[in-house]
C-alpha cells in the first residue's frame, strides 16, 4: 500500500512538473514573439524618424532645411509606426498583472497611459503639435529607448544577452527619460490653448449622467502630478540599473 502510494505520488508530480514545464514554455515562446514584434516596430520607428532627421529635405525657398526643421517632420514620418506599436504595448500591463514577468503592475499601467494619453489624445488630436520639435524629440527619444529595451527583453528570455546590450538598456534611459518626460509635458501645455479655443473632449451639463468635464483642467491636473510621477520610475530605473549590472559584474 505504501510503495503503490509514493509511486502514485511521484507519478502526479512528474504530470505536475510536465504541465508546468509546458506551461512556462509557452509563456517565454509567447513573450519571445512579443518582444522580437516589438522590437520591430520600434526598429521602423526609429530608422524613419531617423530619416526624417538626416536626409536633407528641400525647403519651401528651395534650401535644405536645417536638423532643428527636420525634427518638426518626425511625427509625420514615424505616426504610421508608433501609434500602433504604441498602442500594443497595453499587453505588457497584462504581462505583469497574469503574472508573465515581474514587473510592478502599478508602474506599467501608469507608463502606458500616460504615453497613450500624450500620443492619442493630444499630439496625434491636435494637428499643429505634430510639427514642432517637441513631438520630434518625443519620437527619437522612445523609439532610442525601445529599441534597446525589446531586444534586451527578448535575448533575456534566452538567457543570451550580451553585456554591452544590457549596459545600453540601463544607461541609455539616464539621459533619455528626462528628455522625453520633457517633451511629454511641453506637448501637453502647449495643448490647452487649442483644446480651450474648441472645448476638446469637454463635457457640457446638463446631461443624463449628471456630470461634467474639462479637459484643459485635466491636462492641468496631469502636468502637476507628472514630475511625481516620472521622479518615481527614474528612480527606479536606477534601483534596478544598479542591481542588474552589479548581478552581472559579480
Amino acid at each position: 500500500m505504501g510503495t503503490n502510494s509514493n509511486n502514485n505520488n511521484n507519478t502526479n508530480n512528474n504530470r505536475n512538473s510536465n504541465t508546468f514545464s509546458r506551461k512556462k514554455g509557452l509563456i517565454h515562446g509567447y513573450l519571445l514573439l512579443y518582444n522580437l514584434i516589438q522590437s520591430l516596430g520600434w526598429t521602423a520607428v526609429l530608422a524613419s524618424a531617423l530619416r526624417a532627421v538626416l536626409l536633407p529635405a528641400s525647403s519651401n525657398f528651395g534650401r535644405t532645411t536645417n536638423w532643428q526643421e527636420r525634427l518638426t517632420t518626425v511625427y509625420d514620418h514615424s505616426s504610421m509606426f508608433v501609434k500602433p506599436f504604441q498602442i500594443l504595448s497595453l499587453m505588457e500591463t497584462l504581462h505583469a498583472v497574469f503574472g508573465f514577468v515581474r514587473s510592478p503592475v502599478l508602474p506599467s499601467v501608469l507608463q502606458w497611459m500616460g504615453r497613450t494619453h500624450v500620443l492619442m489624445c493630444v499630439t496625434d488630436s491636435v494637428i499643429p503639435l505634430q510639427k514642432t520639435t517637441a513631438a520630434g524629440v518625443l519620437i527619437l527619444c522612445w523609439a532610442i529607448t525601445e529599441c534597446v529595451r525589446y531586444p534586451c527583453y527578448a535575448l533575456g528570455i534566452l538567457n543570451a544577452t550580451p553585456k554591452w546590450l544590457l549596459y545600453l538598456r540601463y544607461t541609455l534611459f539616464i539621459p533619455l527619460y528626462p528628455l522625453g518626460a520633457a517633451s511629454e509635458m511641453k506637448l501637453m501645455y502647449d495643448s490647452i490653448g487649442f483644446v480651450k479655443r474648441v472645448e476638446m473632449y469637454y463635457v457640457h451639463m446638463p446631461n443624463v449622467l449628471n456630470f461634467a468635464f474639462d479637459y484643459s483642467w485635466f491636462l492641468y491636473l496631469v502636468l502637476v502630478v507628472y514630475p511625481f510621477m516620472f521622479a518615481q520610475l527614474y528612480f527606479y530605473m536606477f534601483h534596478q540599473r544598479r542591481r542588474k549590472l552589479k548581478t552581472k559584474k559579480a
